[in-house]
């Protein structure tokens, strides 16, 4: 088994084995602001300026790592490394619950954009079940590229007030998959499931 081709199992709670496997289809990686502002020196402000380094602005990030795998009715799923473990034959059957350090990493850069969240593709995978003219729901459209939007999630109308501040978002991948006619689309990970894995 290379790294780039892992599979993961005793993922909690909704698997509490170590026999089932989930290959693990690909890798995110994203990166979140934590805070930012100025840091300045004391009791160095004049050689803070001077150096010009810690009086402007900084933004601290929180760097986080998820992998896309399919549950057992093909439906897709994020989960994170603390949730889970790497797949070997040899591990025991039964799951021990214990706390995992959340693997988070910061770092203190500049003001990042879009391109440092990366999608990192670990093999290749096929998605049936689109329910879109030009697709057949039974067959199977190799994924071509993998994306991840950010949307606002559809409030419940029960009368409660929003809480104050930016309204909070959801993240969903997108599957680029060509249909019969040889068009490109672009299909949510809610819109598709799992139909193969090449080996």
């Amino acid at each position: 088994m290379s790294s780039s081709n892992f599979s993961v199992t005793g993922i909690y709670p909704a698997a509490l084995d170590f026999k089932t496997e989930y290959p693990v289809l690909a890798a995110r990686v994203r990166h979140s602001l934590i805070v930012s502002g100025r840091l300045d020196l004391e009791p160095f402000p004049k050689r803070a300026v001077e150096q010009n380094y810690f009086s402007t602005t900084k933004h601290v990030y929180a760097k986080d790592s998820l992998f896309l795998i399919a549950s057992r009715d093909g439906r897709f799923r994020w989960i994170s490394p603390e949730k889970c473990n790497l797949f070997l034959p040899r591990l025991s059957s039964k799951f021990i619950l214990h706390d995992k350090k959340r693997l988070t990493r910061y770092s203190l850069n500049k003001e990042m954009g879009e391109d440092k969240n990366m999608i990192i593709p670990m093999r290749p995978f096929s998605v049936t079940g689109i329910s879109q003219e030009g697709f057949d729901s039974e067959r199977g459209y190799p994924v071509l590229a993998i994306d991840v939007d950010q949307y606002f999630p559809e409030t419940e109308e029960n009368g409660e007030e929003e809480p104050a501040g930016e309204p909070s978002t959801q993240s969903m991948a997108v599957f680029l998959v060509a249909n019969d006619a040889g068009e490109f689309a672009w299909i949510a990970e809610d819109e598709c499931r799992l139909f193969s894995i090449d080996s």
